[in-house]
């Protein structure tokens, strides 16, 4: 059944310079693993 996702869950990945990570779709905010539908912004260098 289709629902409605408000908003992404933001998910900081480790390292020197953190990632952060913006999830629509997937394991963490539907928990379902088949698609995963999500933003990443990385800091240059």
């Amino acid at each position: 059944m289709p629902r409605i996702i408000e908003a992404p869950k933001i998910i900081e990945a480790a390292g020197n310079k953190p990632k952060r990570i913006e999830e629509y779709v997937g394991r963490v905010n539907t928990e379902h693993a088949e698609v995963s539908v999500a933003r990443m912004a990385s800091p240059a260098g």
